[in-house]
């Protein structure tokens, strides 16, 4: 009998993909410990003074590559946390933060308090300053600071 494919969309409580000790995502290599499955990131384990005890669940063992963890966190990937504002890209769980904070399609904010206005990119708030608020900019770089002119009334 041939095996049956199963789905390839699956739900996951992201915490389950988080380290024991620092709840940072898992990133291999992944450690395992005890016979309950506690699993801990590399950082974690190079900083254990006593690698024979866990200081969770205190069963004397010792930790181990738990490749099995690994090929699941390169396995499972995730849309960018912009992907509302257009970006695409999907990466794997441990890679998010790096990608948002590089991501073209983060969010720019209007300064304007009561304005309210956020989408992706520079461009989008280049003509958002001169559409909406008729402010003369003419251009602007993400993650650099501009001057605006704001007059009273």
């Amino acid at each position: 009998m041939a095996a049956r494919r199963r789905s390839s969309i699956a739900t996951i409580n992201m915490e389950a993909l988080d380290c024991a000790i620092c709840y940072n995502p898992l990133e291999p290599p992944v450690f395992f410990h005890c016979g309950v499955g506690h699993v801990i990131c590399s950082s974690c384990h190079g900083k254990l003074a006593d690698r024979s005890s866990y200081h969770v669940c205190n069963i004397v063992s010792g930790y181990n590559r738990c490749i099995a963890v690994d090929h699941i966190l390169y396995a499972i990937t995730v849309p960018c946390p912009n992907a509302a504002h257009g970006c695409a890209v999907r990466m794997t769980y441990h890679d998010v933060d790096e990608h948002a904070g590089r991501c073209p399609h983060a969010p720019c904010f209007c300064p304007e308090p009561v304005c309210g206005f956020a989408a992706g990119g520079p461009a989008a708030l280049l003509a958002h300053f001169t559409g909406m608020h008729g402010w003369p900019v003419t251009g602007m770089r993400r993650n650099s600071t501009f001057g605006v002119e704001v007059r009273e009334g």
